[in-house]
């Protein structure tokens, strides 16, 4: 490891301070399991939670955020388009062909 005392000091207090985001992530996490909210909402909100407390995983204690290289990109896109795929599959389940099968009380209870 290379770097002055003040750099290595500098670099704890940093992962210290991500520590404490991805503790009040978790927090935030278990509050919102209790929100009332339809079945893709829930799913959603998840998703958004989870990515952020990812992406402060893999930009700080990975390192990636001082990497610039084209694999990075792809991968962030890659995730970018799994979370719209996710979501909109959610709404598919929820609103798709067996709507016409169900009546509103068991769709609501489905989602």
């Amino acid at each position: 490891m290379s770097g002055s005392a003040e750099e290595v000091r500098k670099h704890i207090a940093t992962y210290k301070k991500i520590a404490a985001a991805l503790a009040v992530g978790t927090v935030v996490t278990v509050l919102a399991s209790y929100l009332d909210v339809s079945v893709p909402l829930g799913i959603t909100i998840a998703l958004i939670i989870a990515t952020t407390k990812a992406s402060l995983v893999a930009n700080y204690f990975m390192h990636l955020g001082e990497e610039r290289s084209a694999w990075l990109k792809l991968t962030v896109g890659a995730h970018c388009g799994l979370l719209v795929g996710l979501d909109a599959g959610a709404d598919f389940y929820c609103l798709g062909p067996h709507r016409g099968r169900q009546d509103a009380a068991e769709r609501e209870r489905a989602c």
